[in-house]
């Protein structure tokens, strides 16, 4: 059956040698107060560099992600809670991007200001009359405690408080000072199979080998590395890959499966390093025997997943 081809395929690889590829994805999640899920993204300072960056920086646009894409998070019933949900988008994304704008963002940025391990992500924006008196509320709280880990966490730019935006050139400013400190992130570490945002490059890096790929055969490949993640947390990060847009779904009778979007189809996001004989893992030549497999050897039991995998080809050849 497939399931043990994929198996075979990954077989004698050890996670110790594992490598993550940070560069291959930069998502920049765009927060700053609660969300109303009756209203589109509001006119407010994350509203400006959504429109501001839709035509003036496409390079920079193409990397947001806001936190009002997410509001039907409730409704798939894979989360419980805003604060799970915000905190694994976090661990995924190169940057978070928290605007000082309301009273619901020092809600927010006291809730990631509690997590240690996403500091070197965080990057908040303030007007900088906001914070220029180091003995306000919000720079002896949550902001003095994460530029006490992190230099240059907390970015101000002047504001036309009569406006309420600001500057054109000041947003160009802003999209160059992000996009450094997203290119100065390390472009390779060790893999870490307690990191979660780890996890979510495997299952990307499995479901772009192996697609089209069920749920259960993504399990079956990361038991292989002795790695066990409860079928509920599985399907959460699943769920988070998809709302993300970095994995597209299609369901055959009852069978679902995984595959990748056509424009990130070639992308890398884990090195798997050599076999136990010291044989390099060759991600091309894997992707090939899979399909030849399936279309060969697999053609009369794996009928739905092949007509599954026709109808991907065809949509996105369009």
């Amino acid at each position: 059956m497939y399931e043990q081809i994929i198996k075979d395929t990954f077989k004698n690889l050890e996670v110790e040698n594992f490598t993550v590829i940070n560069n291959s994805l930069n998502l920049i999640f765009v927060c700053g107060g609660l969300v109303d899920v009756k209203q589109p993204i509001p006119t407010s300072m994350r509203g400006q560099l959504y429109a501001y960056t839709a035509t003036e920086h496409e390079e920079f646009h193409n990397c947001l992600r806001m936190a009002e894409s997410f509001k039907d998070y409730i409704e798939s019933g894979q989360y419980d809670d805003l604060l799970h949900f915000e905190h694994d988008i976090a661990k995924i994304s190169s940057q978070v991007l928290l605007f000082l704008e309301s009273p619901g963002s020092l809600v927010e940025l006291g809730i990631f200001s509690s997590f240690e391990n996403l500091y070197d992500k965080i990057c908040v924006i303030a007007p900088e009359d906001h914070v220029e008196s180091e003995d306000s509320f919000i720079f002896l709280g949550p902001l003095k405690r994460i530029s006490t880990y992190v230099n240059e966490a907390v970015l101000t730019y002047p504001y036309d408080a009569e406006k309420g935006k600001f500057d054109k050139s000041v947003w160009g400013e802003i999209c160059e000072d992000i996009l450094s400190r997203v290119n100065s992130k390390n472009k390779i570490e060790k893999f870490r199979k307690n990191d979660d945002g780890h996890l979510c490059m495997l299952i990307l890096e499995i479901i772009n080998i192996c697609f089209p790929v069920q749920i259960s055969e993504i399990e079956s490949v990361l038991l292989s590395f002795q790695i066990k993640i409860p079928q509920k947390r599985l399907s959460q990060l699943i769920y988070l890959l998809l709302t993300l847009e970095l994995i597209q779904k299609k369901k055959r009778s009852s069978n679902a499966y995984f595959f990748p979007p056509k424009k990130l189809a070639n992308d890398n996001y884990i090195k798997f390093g050599s076999y136990s004989d010291k044989k390099q893992f060759d991600k091309t030549k894997n992707k090939i025997n899979l399909k030849q497999e399936l279309a060969f050897n697999l053609k009369d039991k794996e009928q739905r997943r092949l007509s599954v995998l026709a109808k991907y080809g065809e949509e996105n050849d369009q």
